[in-house]
């Protein structure tokens, strides 16, 4: 089970779901898969914030490039900016939520080992409460 849970936040997987949310419909509309996919761009987005140093999130700016954690130099400013907004709302706007993905697809597999830390994390609370 757990082999099959990496699978399902495996790098190409979040890559796929970042791309169908950041592909702009013809129209401007929000295409389906882009609803479908909303809360999990703003879960990834937050997931990544959080992995900022509590200095980063207040300057709105990486300031410990070897960590390897979080948003890099040039994205940290726009990305920690709109997900600390967002945490008002539970939610990104449209606009946000393409230019959010966009800007995500290059934390991917910074993301996969995330979900596969998390995942690890909840399985060893199941088994002590088993």
């Amino acid at each position: 089970m757990e082999n099959k849970a990496n699978n399902l936040w495996s790098v190409d997987a979040i890559r796929h779901i970042l791309s169908v949310v950041g592909d702009k419909a013809e129209n401007g509309n929000l295409k389906y898969g882009e609803v479908r996919y909303s809360s999990l761009v703003y879960k990834m987005l937050q997931a990544l914030y959080m992995r900022q140093t509590v200095d980063e999130q207040v300057a709105g700016e990486t300031l410990n490039v070897r960590n390897k954690q979080g948003f890099n130099g040039r994205d940290a400013g726009f990305l920690s900016n709109v997900a600390k907004n967002a945490q008002e709302f539970g939610t990104l706007t449209p606009r946000q939520l393409q230019s959010v993905a966009r800007g995500l697809l290059k934390y991917s597999s910074q993301l996969s080992r995330l979900a596969a830390e998390t995942i690890a994390a909840k399985a060893a609370d199941f088994a002590k409460a088993a």
